[in-house]
């Protein structure tokens, strides 16, 4: 697997964002520098394959500090350039990206098409989504990322849901799990993950001034939430990736952030 991070630019500013992402960011991947990237994980791909006798997918994600999808013709490109080499040296591919949902039916069809797998930035109800994630001329993206949603999953691609939450409102867990999953049909292939915000980036002054008690208050509403739905099927679509049992991605002496 490998990522792709196409642009630190964004349509919004939101009130948690971890990278302080706006617009006017020069740090914009060339589409020149995805193709040696690429190629050189090809060729590594390749020898892979034969030795371990072995044709799994390759998998690739599209992420970012920023809007993977801001840069649309760019983006467009590094995807196209991806399947067409991949599909030239007969290696299977799926490719997965984050996005904020603020797309038109054009760039949803497009993602539709060319992606197996998306997450979708959403802060599960409208009021919240509204105060937390807008930008310059988008005061109320709501109804924008909704119709994402609701657009994805009418055309069969699979999405998780990731919904990020202030101390404040923890307590609406429970409304935020039945709204989300009340966009979309039973039968669409959808997950939930929730995630606090966490001290970093637009957030730091305000996670500062909250009490240690924090994040604890956050996995006492997560469990209560998970109480709720204990005896619906839908248990199984919700998730926190703060609570993950891979441990293969921990490492001993690593640190997160800069404390």
């Amino acid at each position: 697997s490998f990522g792709i991070c196409p642009t630190y630019n964004c349509n919004l500013r939101c009130s948690y964002c971890g990278y302080n992402s706006a617009n006017n960011d020069e740090n914009i991947l060339q589409i020149d520098d995805v193709k040696a990237f690429v190629k050189d994980v090809i060729k590594r791909n390749t020898i892979k394959k034969h030795i371990l006798k072995s044709d799994e997918p390759l998998i690739v994600y599209f992420t970012g500090g920023g809007e993977p999808a801001y840069e649309w013709t760019s983006f467009k490109d590094i995807v196209v350039f991806i399947k067409q080499i991949c599909d030239d040296n007969g290696i299977t591919i799926k490719m997965s990206v984050t996005t904020n949902g603020i797309l038109n039916d054009d760039q949803i069809l497009f993602i539709s098409r060319n992606f197996t797998r998306v997450m979708v930035s959403y802060d599960g109800l409208p009021s919240i989504q509204n105060k937390n994630r807008r930008g310059p001329g988008l005061f109320k993206t709501n109804d924008i990322v909704e119709h994402t949603i609701s657009k994805l999953t009418s055309l069969g691609v699979p999405i998780e849901v990731r919904t990020t939450v202030w101390k404040d409102d923890y307590h609406k867990l429970k409304d935020m799990y039945l709204h989300v999953f009340s966009l979309v049909s039973k039968e669409s292939d959808v997950t939930w993950s929730v995630y606090p915000v966490l001290k970093e980036g637009r957030a730091t002054d305000r996670i500062n001034a909250q009490s240690d008690e924090t994040y604890h208050e956050f996995l006492l509403s997560y469990f209560e939430l998970l109480d709720f739905i204990g005896s619906d099927s839908d248990v199984t679509r919700v998730f926190c990736p703060m609570f993950s049992d891979d441990t293969i991605s921990y490492f001993c002496g690593s640190l997160l952030g800069s404390e």
